[in-house]
């Protein structure tokens, strides 16, 4: 049951490059990026894993993914108190200082450095249950911010981890 779950994870990346990718504009960061996301999906078991690599540097290569390591409020690293993104500012603040705000947790936040300092077929998948998850929903907020649509493609992926053959 491996194959489909590859298949729909490529076509979900591909559907991402269609939608991010400038017509006719070339871009050798995301063929990259797309290279290596690529030969890390044929490569490793955690499809998942890349999927969220992809996603977040590819929001990053588009410009609309909010960076920082710690708050700008009070200094106090994310990592260690986790994150709130709060959509109207595009920016992260730590769950102390924002009190709404889709959050992210400490272990998600990390996980998110890790992705920043590793190539697609170095990351292992995060010990912590359900930053995967955390992480996808994040993506998919700022995916659908920056494209106004939300991608047929992401459900059928979404729909084959659900099935729990590839986590």
């Amino acid at each position: 049951m491996g194959e489909p779950i590859a298949a729909s994870t490529l076509g979900y990346v591909t559907d991402l490059v269609d939608s991010f990718a400038l017509e006719r504009e070339p871009n050798k960061h995301l063929y990259r990026l797309l290279r290596a996301t690529v030969g890390a999906i044929a490569d490793q078991p955690s499809r998942e894993t890349r999927a969220r690599y992809f996603e977040a540097w590819l929001l990053r290569l588009a410009g609309s993914y909010p960076r920082r390591k710690s708050c700008p409020v009070c200094s106090r690293l994310l990592a260690d108190e986790g994150a709130r993104y709060l959509a109207s500012e595009q920016r992260l603040e730590c769950q102390r200082c924002l009190g709404s705000g889709v959050s992210l947790s400490s272990p998600s936040v990390r996980f998110l450095e890790a992705i920043w300092r590793q190539p697609p077929d170095g990351l292992a998948p995060p010990e912590a249950r359900g930053v995967l998850r955390e992480l996808g929903a994040f993506h998919d907020r700022l995916i659908q911010e920056q494209l106004d649509k939300d991608l047929k493609s992401r459900r059928v992926f979404d729909d084959m981890l659900r099935e729990g053959e590839d986590l």
